[in-house]
């Protein structure tokens, strides 16, 4: 299996908004004199960093077989194998598209940061876009990796 794209966009945005109220439950547990707000406290501050850890960017891996991506360190991941794409193409997602995985019109997005995507058009009818800040370059992976695999 031949990787032909490999990426990973940190989502700088996702990272400010959460990074933000966590340095402040941080504080709130160093500075609590209630012992009985520490674990709750405790509790929300792992979760945020949880999600900080699992959100906070995404990987796209195109390969001969497949376009994998993944958020964070690979707890939550999606292939689609190649023989399932009938196309790939630029997009631009709005606003209210927003951040994460979550549903849009004829599919899924999945998005750290920004605007640019790509959009996978699978045999089904169903679409998957894919945010990224390198759409041309992951757009031309998975037309070449198509080719590569007949």
């Amino acid at each position: 299996m031949q990787t032909i794209y490999e990426h990973r966009q940190f989502g700088l945005v996702m990272l400010v908004i959460l990074i933000v109220p966590t340095l402040g439950l941080a504080a709130a547990v160093v500075l609590s004199n209630q012992p009985a707000a520490l674990l709750p406290l405790s509790v929300i501050l792992v979760f945020m960093l949880f999600i900080i850890v699992t959100f906070g960017s995404l990987t796209v891996k195109v390969d001969t077989q497949q376009v994998l991506l993944y958020f964070g360190l690979g707890l939550l991941r999606r292939s689609f194998p190649l023989e399932q794409v009938t196309g790939a193409r630029v997009v631009r997602n709005t606003l209210l598209m927003g951040l994460g995985i979550h549903f849009i019109r004829g599919g899924l997005i999945y998005n750290v940061s920004g605007l640019d995507g790509v959009e996978i058009i699978l045999k089904d009818g169903r679409l998957a876009r894919i945010g990224t800040d390198e759409p041309a370059a992951l757009t031309r992976a998975i037309e070449q990796a198509k080719l590569l695999c007949g």
